[in-house]
């Protein structure tokens, strides 16, 4: 005897399988009913994840920028007050040849410094590179006045390129002043190596965020996928439909709330079709004794 909906149920299933190429509509309502959960779950996890790696990111350039910025000043500290003692005798002794010879050589050596100016006590620069500052009053505005004058180190930003900083440090020898020397440093290095910093944090946090959502979806996977299963032999239960044709996709051996619920389910249509059978064969008793 065949329950009614059978019929139905049996053309849908057939219509479905020349559609879909013999997946079946229980196995394509699964799989768009896994996905929509799963969406649901992935969604706020790439959210909260793509910002932890956005900040993380953040502080790290920041960090990096900041590191590279503080070794540059150092550098530069130590360079002019080296070469500031160094030159002084020499610059005294009117060897300006030697000076610039000196100059020439840091500046070859140095790719970050845009010149290097050592510059008499009334303000003529008489050894510089490059040599288009050579023979120039250093005296020309206020920046350069400032410079000039320095009694210690100073570090200022040029006012005519933001790119660039200089630092100066005076000349003495005893009580006596001799000259200043001055030094321009060039900041493009830091931003070229903060932006390829940049770059790498990008490309890591990409492909860290990538990683992050296929294990994740991996992990939700094995959470939405026995859950579709369970809504799909409900469904039929529902429908009326006890044939059980999804008991193979109820077999769980997990110990797990999940594998104890699908076996459940199946148990249930177990018994449900037991009690169907009972109430037929004792309609069939019935209809016998009556006729």
């Amino acid at each position: 005897m065949r329950h009614p909906g059978t019929d139905e149920h049996v053309a849908a299933s057939a219509g479905t399988d020349g559609v879909f190429g013999g997946i079946t509509m229980r196995r394509f309502l699964l799989r768009m009913g896994g996905s929509g959960i799963q969406a649901q779950l992935t969604i706020p996890f790439v959210l909260i994840l793509a910002t932890a790696i956005g900040a993380l990111g953040f502080t790290v350039v920041r960090a990096s920028r900041q590191a590279v910025a503080t070794s540059l000043d150092t550098r530069s500290r130590i360079l002019v007050n080296t070469l500031a003692t160094g030159l002084r005798e020499l610059y005294a002794m009117g060897e300006v040849d030697r000076v610039q010879a000196i100059l020439d050589s840091t500046k070859q050596q140095d790719a970050d410094i845009v010149y290097l100016v050592a510059q008499d006590a009334a303000g003529w620069s008489e050894a510089a590179t490059p040599d288009d500052l050579k023979g120039v009053e250093q005296l020309r505005n206020d920046f350069e006045r400032k410079m000039s004058a320095v009694t210690e180190f100073t570090r200022a930003d040029n006012p005519d390129d933001p790119d660039v900083f200089e630092v100066a440090a005076p000349m003495t020898l005893g009580d006596s002043r001799v000259g200043t020397l001055r030094i321009g440093y060039s900041q493009a290095g830091v931003a070229a190596l903060v932006t390829q910093i940049l770059r790498t944090a990008a490309i890591v946090g990409l492909l860290g965020l990538g990683a992050g959502v296929a294990i994740y979806r991996l992990v939700t996977r094995r959470i939405t996928g026995p859950l579709g299963r369970a809504v799909v032999a409900l469904e039929e239960v529902a429908k009326g439909d006890l044939r059980g044709d999804s008991n193979e996709d109820l077999d769980s051996d997990a110990s797990d709330e999940i594998g104890k619920m699908l076996r459940s389910i199946r148990t249930l249509q177990t018994r449900l079709q037991s009690i169907l059978a009972e109430v037929h064969a004792q309609a069939g008793s019935v209809l016998a004794a009556a006729g």
